[in-house]
């Protein structure tokens, strides 16, 4: 399909990934105000040093193409094994189905009941995480401006 992989990043990664996160920040300027960005970059360090928080990084052909945020810190009412704090693939990547294929693969890695959420005004966000959920049957909850969504991935009879 695209190639995609999914690597653990690393202590050494940091400080490239928290460019990357400022940049992935600014494109949703339009949808969160500057305390949700600040409190995205503050988080950061602790993706790299408390438990139950990953750092991911999405490659291709050895390309680092976009990364991902874990925790297993529920939002209230969606009871999950882990939540999907911030996703992204870097603009080049985008409409080339990597997107799709790293959040496939983030799923599948990592089988169990999963959170996300995004601004109820991001067309574009709709639009991605109603296709990559799809399978798994997500539930919604829309909650100050946000539709939060709540979906299990693991395989039926696993």
């Amino acid at each position: 399909m695209s190639g995609v992989v999914l690597r653990a990043a690393e202590t050494s990664d940091e400080a490239r990934l928290a460019g990357a996160l400022r940049a992935y920040l600014a494109e949703l300027a339009p949808y969160y105000d500057d305390a949700r960005a600040a409190a995205a970059e503050a988080l950061l360090p602790l993706y790299f040093s408390e438990p139950g928080r990953l750092a991911l990084l999405f490659e291709r052909g050895g390309e680092w193409i976009g990364f991902a945020l874990v925790n297993d810190h529920s939002f209230p009412g969606a009871a999950a094994d882990r939540t999907l704090a911030e996703f992204t693939v870097f603009p080049p990547y985008r409409g080339t189905l990597c997107a799709r294929a790293a959040a496939r693969a983030l799923f599948e890695s990592r089988p169990g009941r999963w959170r996300l959420k995004y601004a109820d005004g991001n067309e574009r966000a709709a639009r991605f995480w109603k296709k990559v959920t799809a399978p798994y049957s997500p539930t919604e909850r829309r909650l100050g401006g946000e539709l939060r969504l709540t979906f299990d991935t693991t395989p039926y009879g696993g």
